[in-house]
């Protein structure tokens, strides 16, 4: 009996070396499948391709490794009321299996200390606090972002409105970035704890925003200046961030900086005389030496939708229509963030903590939108989100989760039902959980298609680029099932598409993404 256990043991030592140096082969193996993509036939004219090209082919995987790996979604939610105000939205995020929930209408440092060192009002704060509680109760991380300062703290040349007053959407007061950094170390060390589990917090929003443009005491972080034609204000928030991330860290160890989420609206000023130039504020952020203090990097993407302006009934990609080129705003913004940063030799996470598909402003289409924006609007977080992804991108939060949102973009709807979108979005969260992006595969001219590994199965997620329909082929070998964006079962082996020869399936795709789902 004891040979047998030793036997049994080595036997389980074996096991492990086999998993460790076959996970290692993994990693070399892995990085040459994104240089050397595997590609696939485009219709069934091209069966002499192999089923090996449209499959993972170049990846060892060990199912007993990959379960244990630790798995953080990077999906998020953002609402603009309280997640308990009733219980139906902290469920519904939870039910999307959402890893992040952005808190921005909680803390107002404006609010919270009215007056020079006065002591801060924390029973404004009961709300927030029992919103963290029910998020760690269902293991939600919790981005915490401060917004508008007091006006004793404004830097009374730049941070006035149109109409030439104080707003509290302006930039600091150099000679208050102490009070300021009192201010959040108190908040962290109330917060930082393992009841309430805040350790991401991010500094304004949209701070590349000139007070000036925008209505007093907005949302945004309006630390831009508009007469700065060299960083746009990009210095003086990026001294902030030097001023106040240590008092931050020493509070709280395990802390993340996160610089306010950037709107970078164009790659390019198009009127410097009119809106100066806002593209470079992030520069005037790294110029400064700020990178030493921040962790993370955020922007925000939106687009809007305007089939109903188009007779043909046309439907079009909103993320590539636009100024970022054929990549898209999703990923051309990652790219631009990430240029500036290898610049100055800086390698931050970006995360693109606001994001959002709506309808367009001052239209009478708008106040009631059809079924066609709706599923427009469920086809464009897959695509947001998946070349997100793709772009190794580290959160993607939706905006808002509440309905009817800001232009109908919300999940839910005014009675914070389900919409399209949120179905959707339920659906991608729960499909790709535990999962890893490999690379682009190559299913033909014309259409976008990503590859990604779960634990048991690998899952395609593809579309037509354009609005039409394509025929693919997929090998009969691995194949599982194809399902449409809400997770319906359009294809399986009870139902299986049109066969070719002996190998091969023969199926459609068209503008709304499917997922392909194949065995190890």
């Amino acid at each position: 009996m004891q040979f047998l256990t030793n036997k049994k043991q080595l036997l389980q030592l074996m096991i492990v070396l086999i998993i460790l140096l076959a996970n290692l082969g993994s990693v070399n193996l892995a990085s040459f499948a994104q240089s050397d993509q595997p590609t696939s036939p485009s219709g069934p004219d091209n069966l002499e391709i192999s089923s090996a090209d449209i499959q993972d082919t170049y990846s060892v995987y060990i199912p007993q490794l990959s379960q244990d790996y630790p798995w953080e979604s990077p999906f998020g939610v953002e609402a603009t009321q309280p997640l308990l105000e009733s219980n139906t939205l902290l469920q519904r995020a939870a039910n999307l299996q959402v890893g992040i929930a952005r808190m921005s209408i909680e803390i107002s440092w404006r609010e919270l200390q009215p007056a020079p060192g006065s002591l801060i009002n924390r029973g404004l704060l009961a709300t927030f606090e029992n919103e963290l509680r029910g998020l760690k109760q269902n293991g939600i991380r919790p981005l915490v972002m401060v917004k508008d300062s007091p006006y004793w703290a404004l830097d009374p040349a730049k941070a006035l409105d149109g109409d030439g007053q104080l707003t509290s959407c302006g930039p600091i007061n150099e000679i208050y970035f102490g009070d300021f950094a009192t201010f959040l170390q108190q908040l962290v060390e109330w917060y930082s704890t393992d009841e309430f589990n805040v350790h991401d917090w991010e500094l304004g929003n949209e701070p590349d925003v000139d007070p000036t443009t925008v209505p007093r005491d907005h949302l945004f972080g309006c630390w831009g200046d508009i007469d700065d034609e060299d960083y746009f204000g990009g210095l003086h928030y990026g001294k902030m961030l030097m001023a106040v991330a240590p008092a931050i860290r020493q509070a709280d160890s395990q802390a993340r900086v996160w610089i306010g989420g950037l709107l970078l609206d164009k790659p390019k000023s198009l009127d410097p005389k009119k809106d100066g130039y806002p593209e470079r504020f992030f520069k005037g952020v790294l110029q400064a030496g700020a990178a030493p203090y921040f962790d993370v990097v955020a922007y925000h993407r939106y687009a809007h939708y305007f089939d109903y302006t188009d007779p043909t009934g046309t439907r079009y990609d909103y993320d590539i229509y636009g100024l970022w080129g054929d990549v898209g705003g999703v990923v051309g913004k990652a790219r631009y963030l990430r240029d500036h940063m290898a610049d100055y030799g800086v390698d931050k996470p970006v995360v693109m903590n606001e994001s959002g598909f709506g309808c367009s402003s001052n239209h009478p289409f708008c106040e009631a939108p059809d079924d066609r924006f709706y599923e427009s609007q469920a086809t464009h977080l897959v695509r947001y989100f998946i070349r997100g992804l793709s772009e190794n991108i580290s959160g993607l939060v939706w905006y808002t989760l509440n309905g009817p949102g800001w232009r109908n973009a919300g999940l839910l709807d005014a009675s914070q039902q389900p919409r399209k979108v949120y179905y959707a979005y339920q659906y991608l969260s729960q499909k790709l959980q535990y999962s890893r992006y490999l690379y682009v595969m190559n299913y033909g001219p014309g259409v976008e298609a990503y590859a990604f590994r779960g634990n048991s199965h690998r899952v395609h997620v593809l579309w037509a680029k354009d609005d039409e329909i394509l025929d693919i082929i997929v090998p009969i070998s691995s194949f599982i099932e194809v399902t449409d964006r809400y997770g319906n079962v359009l294809y399986d082996h009870l139902n299986p598409p049109l066969q070719i020869g002996s190998d091969y399936y023969s199926l459609q795709v068209g503008f709304e993404p499917i997922y392909i789902t194949y065995s190890q």
